[in-house]
Formats: C-alpha cells, sequence, structure tokens
C-alpha cells in the first residue's frame, strides 16, 4: 500500500488533524535522520550567515525550512509558507518538535495578488496527493478534490515583516505556480537582492514557459545556474543544461557573483 493510500485512509480514519500530528512527527523523523540531498543546500552558508533572513515559499515537510534555519540560528529568521492546510498543519508541528525557534510558518500561499483559488489535493483516483498539490483555476469551488486556499503577495507583508527587505535566500517549490510568486515579490527581489533557489517543472501547468522566469529574472539583473558535477554553470534561456545534477536552478544577483566564484566553471560567466 503506498503512502498516498495509507494518508487517504488515515485522514478518513483520525481526522486532519490527528493524522497531521502523526504526519509532523514523520517529518522530524525524517528531517533529523536523512540530509535533504539537494545539492544546492550546501550554497546556503554562502548566501546567508547567522542572524540572517530566510524564505521558504512551499514549505511541506519543512525540509528545506530545518535546512536554512541550520544556517540562520535561533537569532536569525526563516519565514515559511504552506498553502495546502492540512500540510501546513503537519509542518508547523514539524517545526515546533524540531524547535525551530527561529521560524515563522505562514499557513497561507504565495502569489502576484491576493486572491482565494483552488488547489488540487487529490490525484485522478481519490487519493490524496503526497506534497504534490497545485493551483488549479479551472477548478470550481464545487469540486471535491480541490481545496480553497489563501493567498497573498510576498511584498503586502513588509508592512509587518519588515525584515523580509533583508531576506539573503528565497527557496521557491510551488508545482509550476513560482512565476506568480515572484511576481508578487517584486520589491523583496529589488531590495533585498536574494539569491533564488528554485524548482524547474510544471510551469506550462500554470500557462507559461521556463523562459518567462529566466526573462524576469533578466530584467533584474540576475543569472541563472545549473549545479553541475563540474560546479555551477549558467543554464539557457529555458533554464537548461545538459550536465545539471538536480532539478533544481540558482538564480543569483549579478553583483554577489565573487560568493560562488571558486565553483564557477571558468568558460560559464565573467564575474562582475
Amino acid at each position: 500500500m503506498n503512502a498516498q493510500r495509507i494518508k487517504t485512509i488515515l485522514i478518513a480514519v483520525l481526522g486532519e488533524k490527528v493524522t497531521a500530528l502523526v504526519q509532523g512527527f514523520r517529518f522530524a523523523y525524517i528531517n533529523s535522520r536523512t540530509p535533504l540531498p539537494d545539492p544546492e543546500v550546501g550554497l546556503i552558508p554562502r548566501f546567508v550567515t547567522r542572524g540572517g533572513v530566510a524564505v521558504d515559499v512551499g514549505a511541506n515537510g519543512a525540509n528545506w525550512t530545518d535546512a536554512l534555519h541550520r544556517v540562520v540560528g535561533d537569532s536569525g529568521c526563516v519565514l515559511a509558507f504552506e498553502a495546502d492546510p492540512y500540510y501546513a498543519l503537519a509542518t508547523g508541528h514539524t517545526i515546533r518538535i524540531l524547535r525551530m525557534k527561529g521560524v515563522r510558518l505562514f499557513p497561507f500561499g504565495l502569489s502576484d495578488k491576493n486572491e482565494e483559488i483552488p488547489l488540487r489535493i487529490m490525484d485522478a483516483s481519490n487519493q490524496r496527493v503526497s506534497g504534490l498539490g497545485f493551483i488549479d483555476r479551472k477548478a470550481s469551488r464545487e469540486d471535491r478534490n480541490v481545496t480553497m486556499v489563501r493567498l497573498k503577495t510576498l511584498d503586502s507583508l513588509i508592512p509587518e515583516h519588515p525584515e523580509l527587505l533583508r531576506t539573503s535566500v528565497l527557496k521557491c517549490d510551488v508545482e509550476g505556480y513560482e512565476l506568480f510568486v515572484f511576481r508578487g515579490a517584486h520589491q523583496v527581489l529589488t531590495k533585498a537582492r536574494p539569491v533564488v533557489i528554485l524548482e524547474v517543472g510544471h510551469f506550462e501547468q500554470q500557462g507559461y514557459s521556463a523562459q518567462e522566469i529566466h526573462s524576469f529574472f533578466k530584467e533584474m539583473n540576475y543569472e541563472s545556474f545549473a549545479m553541475t558535477g563540474g560546479g555551477l554553470m549558467v543554464t539557457d534561456s529555458q533554464l537548461n543544461h545538459d550536465m545539471a545534477t538536480s532539478v533544481n536552478r540558482v538564480l543569483i544577483p549579478l553583483e554577489n557573483l565573487s560568493t560562488v566564484h571558486d565553483i564557477l566553471r571558468p568558460d560559464s560567466v565573467d564575474i562582475k
């Protein structure tokens, strides 16, 4: 029996709140025992230090939240966002179990405007998806396989959370909804100039292409890189590189390329 089926049964029998608590302990166990496999994690200390500020958009399971918190510490701040209500509950439990005092979890998602929108949380066989829910603008509120979720712009949170303007790292994994998140974070991106780590894929599902993300950041004087066995290499305009070792891409402001000078391939880009 797969994890999706087990989760669906547990939710039906125990309810979401109790199942989310169980899930939270499971996430905590995994995070404390299994290092995050993404190679980009090793770059975090280059971009943010203890006492710094980081943002985790799509915090499901708190694995990246944990990795960022281990660097900034309790004296720093990780602002984590999770739109799926069930996973927000579970992730909140994980954060408390692991005593991440420097983490603030927001139980809503991010977009380019403040809105309420359908999130598809069940697959075609009516099983609860495992962290792969996605925004489905075409779905109706009556669709039993979606739940309505709140989305806000990151910039709208600045008055209440001015530390956002000190963000050094912004990780984003929202199943193809990334461009909308970035459009709503224009002030944070232009003033804080964080390094952005995003997962590529599912963009067409949301009506745009990888090239639009590439162009968005090019206009803001960012360069896009892929982790390869030989270091960081500049991607093409589709965020592709045939030697990439992960599905993530690292977007770095041109003025900060010196922080990775030792792992840039010599033929990759000129350091400015």
